[in-house]
């Protein structure tokens, strides 16, 4: 009986009363918490930094998280035309990302929101509404000298595929800073409010990065990608920053992006540029080659004067032709200004060429380019 009393007396030392009937906290009970932050009711303003923070083992199979804001105002109304605002496509799933508000993100993602993080795969977790607040200070006045974007001037159209020179004015204060860098994104322009809707809906998407790092020489080429998301078509802006000195900012007036589209040329036609003399065979795959002498022109059209006429750019974003082949026979030559250079098997191979990697040219075409090197 002692021995009894002992143990009994043990356990009351060591657990509380009511302790020995409190449940154990399950697993299934530290998922009812997924999004930890933002907490309900507080208030994150714009231009400010703050950390959200998420239960990493409840998305532990994932290894990154798609991470966007949404109007909480949305739920019980029709948003047409609406997207989320992408904080981040794919934040390592670590539990927490440190978000940079935007300072001039679009009124339409201030007021009540909420968040939502996606793993990979699985469930998709949604935060507590809270607000997001739009600056209420004045911005510091712009110093005199601030950042003008001197081209695009606006109106104009940019065409993927080609490069556009960028320009602006570098701030008097750091023109001979030559360590000084500049940052320069593409923004949408949201679409006008459609004012017929509670709340007003207008899309935003991120800012495509063109330059992180751009010298400071007033001068950038940029090379718009072919393959530039549709959502950055359309009417456009660029703003550029200095890097380390971010009271200098400036915006360029609205232009547009449009996908330039060569396809419309058919195969088999001969294709001239005005101003220019050179001629072009567009082959039946697409390609165009410049044709050098009259003899290869005669050799597609014996009249010499079947031309379509085509803008440069046209000519520009078509492919060029660059394996040829004599009509029957077996060796393979690469085309380099304008002339033909001899390519080893081993070379072929290493290149993975096919036929359909190959024009097959007539003798008197194949001819009017002269022997270059040979590529072995």
């Amino acid at each position: 009986m002692k021995k009894l009393a002992y143990l009994l007396l043990g356990l009351c030392f060591f657990f509380p009363a009511g302790a020995l009937a409190t449940n154990p906290v399950s697993e299934s009970d530290l998922t009812l918490v997924k999004v930890i932050q933002p907490a309900p009711g507080s208030v994150w303003q714009t231009g400010q930094t703050y950390k959200i923070i998420w239960n990493t083992y409840v998305t532990n199979n994932s290894k990154s998280v798609y991470i966007t804001l949404h109007n909480a105002n949305c739920s019980n109304n029709p948003c047409v035309a609406l997207a989320p605002f992408t904080i981040a496509q794919e934040a390592p799933n670590t539990g927490s990302f440190e978000w940079t508000i935007p300072k001039e993100l679009n009124s339409f993602y201030t007021g009540l929101q909420y968040l939502k993080i996606s793993p990979n795969y699985g469930e998709t977790f949604t935060s507590d509404i809270f607000t997001v607040s739009g600056s209420q200070t004045p911005e510091e006045p712009v110093p005199t000298g601030e950042i003008k974007v001197m081209n695009p001037l606006g109106g104009e159209t940019w065409y993927t595929g080609q490069t556009y020179k960028i320009a602006w004015t570098t701030p008097p204060t750091f023109i001979y800073d030559p360590n000084l860098t500049f940052r320069i994104e593409l923004h949408t322009e949201p679409p006008a409010c459609l004012k017929t809707l509670p709340p007003c809906a207008i899309r935003q998407s991120a800012p495509f990065l063109i330059s992180d790092s751009a010298p400071n020489s007033g001068l950038f080429e940029w090379q718009i990608p072919k393959d530039l998301s549709e959502i950055y078509m359309g009417e456009r802006k660029l703003n550029i920053f200095a890097n380390g000195a971010s009271s200098w900012f400036g915006k360029s007036s609205l232009f547009k992006i449009s996908r330039w589209n060569a396809s419309v040329i058919p195969g088999g036609s001969l294709v001239k540029v005005s101003a220019s003399p050179t001629v072009y065979y567009i082959t039946k795959q697409g390609r165009k080659l410049a044709l050098p002498s009259m003899k290869a022109l005669l050799a597609y059209d014996p009249t010499g004067k079947n031309f379509i006429a085509r803008d440069s750019k046209d000519i520009e974003v078509t492919e060029s032709v660059v394996f040829i082949q004599a009509s029957g026979q077996k060796a393979v030559f690469k085309l380099e200004e304008s002339k033909r250079r001899w390519i080893s098997f081993e070379i072929w191979q290493r290149l993975s060429l096919t036929a359909e990697d190959i024009e097959i040219l007539p003798g008197a075409v194949f001819d009017s380019y002269s022997q270059g090197t040979d590529l072995d």
